[in-house]
C-alpha cells in the first residue's frame, strides 16, 4: 500500500466519524430543544412557577427562540469538536476521544429523554 492510498483511507475514515458524531449530534440537540420546550411548558401549567405575563402562545415564541439558542449551542459544539478531533488525530488518540464524545452525546440524549418522561409522568 503507497502512502497517497494510506492517506486517502486515513482521511475517509476522519471524515466518516466526523459526520457520524456531527449526525448524533444534531439528534442530540433536537432532543435538548424538545427538552426545553417541555420544560417550559410544564412552568406555564404550573401556576405557582408561572410568570406573570405568560400564556399558552408564549411557548410558541419560548420554541422559535430555542432553536437559535440550540442551533447556535450546535454550530459552537461542531467547531469545538472539530478542534478536539482533529487534535486527538494529530496526538494519535482519536478513537478514545471518539468514543468519549459518543459516550457524553449518549449521557445528553439519555437524561433529556428522562427528563421527558419525568415532566410526562407529573403532567
Amino acid at each position: 500500500m503507497t502512502d497517497s492510498e494510506h492517506s486517502w483511507k486515513k482521511t475517509l475514515r476522519l471524515y466518516g466519524l466526523w459526520l457520524l458524531i456531527i449526525s448524533l449530534s444534531a439528534l442530540v440537540a433536537f432532543q435538548v430543544h424538545a427538552t426545553l420546550v417541555a420544560v417550559g411548558w410544564f412552568v406555564l401549567q404550573t401556576p405557582s412557577l408561572r410568570p406573570t405575563a405568560w400564556s399558552s402562545n408564549t411557548i410558541s415564541a419560548i420554541a422559535r427562540f430555542l432553536y437559535l439558542v440550540v442551533g447556535g449551542g450546535w454550530l459552537f459544539g461542531m467547531a469545538l469538536v472539530e478542534g478536539y478531533l482533529r487534535e486527538a488525530e494529530r496526538r494519535e488518540r482519536l478513537w478514545p476521544q471518539a468514543r468519549r464524545m459518543v459516550g457524553l452525546l449518549a449521557a445528553v440524549y439519555i437524561g433529556c429523554y428522562l427528563l421527558l418522561l419525568l415532566l410526562t409522568w407529573v403532567l
